[in-house]
């Protein structure tokens, strides 16, 4: 008799709110996995997924809260201005939330508030808000004009704001324009902000704007690239001859000599380029982290499968990889040791699943490595009796 296979439920999301937990929803699986980077639980929730047994929970902050009232959900970073009666509810938020009110007893009657960041002006009894449970109360100027996230400074921005008035930006700044700088400061504006990313001269120039903040300097004369760059002999000449790249760089094997245009080069990142790039690179870069690999390089990000087939294809055409692995990568059951012949090294981070027999081949040829290396059946069980959820947000209210 054919064994029952046990099933898997995986759910891979960014963020996670679980109030509400139906057994039935979950039947017929022995295994949750949820993986996430915030989660916010009910108690009641949680103990049921505990419960079921085979939960498994890897996130990057989680909290667990016990309701009260009616449950209203608030956005990340909502503002609160007390114009809204919240009587006997419960307010919940993964994230971030502002209160705007100047007066804590707008919220005398609210049931609770749940947040991961609590920003609010100076001043405000926050200690008065009922049943208040947050990560970090973090306070504010009262006079400040704020901004949620990151903000890009511009003259048009300079001309709408008021002599000597404090910007209060919850992220970075983008002080990359000059003109925008020295409209500021003839307004006579102050700054606030987590960091500053600024060229050194502006720096010098008009770093008394900023209360707070570090400064990421950028040398004078480069071009600021603010992702990924992956540079090729297509688009090279786009660029300047200096370049200062927020990201990471990528070259391809046979892209060579798209550095022959550039004088000077500085990536805040992680450089990825073939081992016939690496001496002019080191004559006119630098890098947070250089990995170079031989060969083409064959990446996973994410999540991604590799089959006897496609490796038995770039063998007969005697093509040759390096195997660079951010996340998961299964190695269908078909694939032997020898179909690894088409990777001379091997670098993961994350997990691998490959066939026993393939295992040590795979092995033998890492390099660098961060994770697990797992047959198929274990971790998760059997990929095919796995089912996944890919979502941005997981909600059950």
């Amino acid at each position: 008799m054919e064994k029952k296979r046990s099933r898997t439920l995986m759910i891979n999301c960014g963020s996670a709110m679980l109030l509400r937990y139906d057994e039935r929803e979950f039947e017929g699986y022995e295994r949750i996995i949820m993986n996430a980077g915030d989660i916010l639980f009910s108690q009641s929730a949680y103990e049921g997924l505990r419960a079921h047994g085979g939960f498994q929970l890897n996130c990057g902050r989680s909290k667990i809260v016990e309701l009260k009232g009616r449950v209203v959900e608030l956005g990340r970073g909502e503002e609160l201005d007390g114009s809204t009666a919240y009587k006997g509810c419960h307010l919940l938020s993964t994230g971030s939330v502002w209160i705007t009110a100047r007066d804590a007893s707008a919220f005398a009657e609210i049931a609770a508030l749940s947040a991961g960041k609590l920003y609010y002006p100076a001043g405000f009894s926050v200690d008065e808000i009922p049943n208040l449970d947050v990560d970090r109360r973090v306070p504010y100027p009262p006079e400040a004009k704020l901004f949620h996230g990151d903000l890009k400074l511009s003259a048009s921005l300079a001309r709408g704001l008021n002599e000597g008035a404090l910007l209060w930006v919850q992220g970075e700044i983008d002080a990359s324009d000059e003109k925008a700088l020295a409209a500021l400061a003839e307004k006579k504006v102050k700054l606030y902000c987590s960091s500053a990313l600024i060229y050194e001269s502006d720096a010098v120039r008009y770093g008394s704007l900023f209360e707070s903040g570090d400064f990421e300097e950028v040398p004078d004369g480069y071009e600021i690239l603010r992702e990924t760059l992956r540079l090729g002999l297509d688009n090279a000449v786009l660029y300047g001859a200096k370049l200062y790249v927020r990201g990471g760089l990528y070259i391809a094997k046979g892209e060579e000599e798209s550095l022959q245009g550039i004088e000077k080069l500085i990536v805040r990142g992680e450089a990825k380029i073939p081992a016939e790039a690496v001496k002019a690179f080191r004559e006119k870069g630098e890098a947070d982290a250089l990995k170079v690999y031989r060969g083409a390089l064959w990446e996973i990000v994410g999540q991604g499968k590799i089959n006897h087939a496609q490796l038995a294809a770039a063998k007969a055409q005697g093509k040759q990889y390096t195997l660079d692995v951010s996340g998961a990568l299964d190695f269908d059951e078909d694939v032997q040791a020898e179909d690894l012949e088409c990777f001379i090294a091997v670098s993961y981070s994350g997990m691998v699943r490959v066939p026993d027999g393939a295992r040590a081949a795979l092995q033998e040829r890492v390099t660098q490595g961060s994770g697990v290396i797992a047959s198929p059946g274990e971790l998760l069980g059997d990929p095919d009796a796995t089912d996944q959820l890919n979502l941005g947000e997981f909600k059950r209210i």
